[in-house]
């Protein structure tokens, strides 16, 4: 235990990142402290303890890790226990799913998991694409085309015909937007062919096979064929994340599009309309009024008057009044009751079947300039103290020096005594006595 306690003393600044090793078996926490990151693993046992490593950060689900070291120098790939797999001469590393592409002296190759180097660093951009790689060798960056190259997992090459003054990117879809010689944008596919011909004035990433693109009238969505489904006539379209609906704005207008067919589902119309995400539900301000509907445009919540802010998490609403609130924040309660004034209000998680929510609470002076109809409450310095609510706006803990989400059901806490990582019911995962 004296082992656990001595390895953050002063947690002053809390951050951690899930990242679960590649066999499932358990979950690893990235803990940043003062300078220093250790590992943690979801049983509290420490894994990398403090004063080897000023960063660490997990490459995707692969169980390995890029670290920077305290002393300084470029990153290097270390596993769950620390032990280094590289030197740590990289200037970047990230996981593709099957090798780790790096960065050395401004170029980019890749290598596998354990180590061993399969492509080397002589490209001035890799991207991942099937089971190989699409790269440039000149700059991408300048004003002159591009050769674009195919290089295959074992690092052969060949060129692919195109040159291109953007792009690609990253593939999505098995798709990536790119940029010709006279600037139209258009999609390569995997083996660096053009899949979609470059005939848009802009377009980008696929999601459930459509894309946003734009021609000279305005924004649309096309398919994998490149064919219009949703015309373009919009101003902007805005994406919710798989499996939800699209926004398009249009003047005086916002509708949502389905986001398999491209087709209109509901259309909100009037002076100011606006529109944008809040939580599983789409906040919608018309009228001067706010309201959340659904995925469908149905209306789940209408606002009273002075409310400007709308936000759906895990069943409940947390409502936002006015600025010149002293306490401007409530939670409308799956129960359908409002309960609660609070300085602040964000979104915990879901643990355990319920929802939770931080709220915070500090001592205030009120500053008021009446010329401007302005209202302004200064927080008093070390006042502040953090808690959370469940779904029935109940405070479950309270009294937090800093207590904030990071990562999916996992806060960052800290007390008077104790710094650590909680769940939102209050389970410990790590605790740790500032007075060892």
């Amino acid at each position: 235990m004296m082992a656990k306690r001595i390895i953050l003393w002063a947690l002053a600044c809390l951050l951690a990142l899930p990242a679960a090793l590649a066999d499932g078996s358990r979950a690893i926490y990235v803990l940043a402290t003062n300078g220093s990151a250790v590992l943690a693993d979801e049983a509290g046992d420490v894994l990398v303890r403090p004063g080897e490593y000023a960063e660490i950060t997990p490459l995707g689900d692969s169980g390995l890790f890029a670290a920077r070291r305290l002393s300084g120098g470029g990153l290097g790939v270390i596993r769950a226990d620390g032990s280094a797999v590289t030197s740590f001469d990289y200037g970047a590393l990230a996981y593709d799913g099957a090798r780790v592409i790096f960065t050395a002296d401004g170029r980019c190759g890749a290598m596998t998991a354990a180590g061993d180097g399969l492509i080397e660093p002589v490209y001035t951009r890799l991207v991942s694409a099937g089971e190989g790689y699409l790269a440039f060798r000149t700059d991408p960056l300048d004003d002159t085309p591009d050769a674009l190259w195919r290089v295959s997992a074992s690092g052969e090459e060949h060129l692919t015909g195109l040159k291109l003054s953007f792009g690609p990117l990253a593939m999505s879809e098995g798709l990536s937007e790119a940029v010709d010689a006279l600037g139209r944008w258009g999609y390569v596919d995997a083996d660096g062919d053009w899949a979609i011909g470059p005939e848009f004035a802009w377009c980008g990433p696929f999601l459930d096979g459509l894309a946003c693109a734009a021609a000279d009238s305005g924004v649309g969505l096309i398919d994998r064929t490149g064919r219009w489904i949703a015309e373009p006539v919009y101003r902007r379209i805005e994406r919710g994340g798989p499996g939800r609906p699209l926004l398009a704005f249009a003047d005086g207008a916002a509708a949502l599009l389905d986001g398999e067919t491209g087709r209109p589902v509901a259309r909100f119309e009037g002076e100011a309309v606006d529109a944008g995400f809040a939580g599983g539900l789409i906040r919608v301000s018309l009228g001067g009024r706010l309201r959340l509907v659904d995925d469908r445009g149905e209306t789940v919540y209408e606002a009273p008057e002075g409310v400007v802010g709308l936000a759906e998490y895990g069943g409940c609403v947390i409502v936002q009044r006015g600025f010149s609130q002293e306490r401007p924040f409530s939670l409308l309660c799956a129960d359908g009751a409002l309960r609660g004034d609070w300085r602040e209000l964000s979104w915990a998680g879901n643990w355990d079947g319920r929802a939770y929510f931080i709220f915070s609470d500090y001592e205030a002076t009120r500053s008021e300039y009446p010329a401007q109809g302005v209202v302004f409450y200064d927080e008093t310095a070390g006042t502040r103290r953090y808690g959370l609510l469940n779904d029935r706006g109940e405070a479950a803990l309270e009294g937090f020096i800093s207590l904030r989400r990071a990562g999916e059901a996992l806060l960052a806490a800290e007390t008077e005594d104790w710094v650590g990582l909680i769940r939102p019911d209050g389970t410990v995962i790590v605790k740790l006595d500032k007075a060892e």
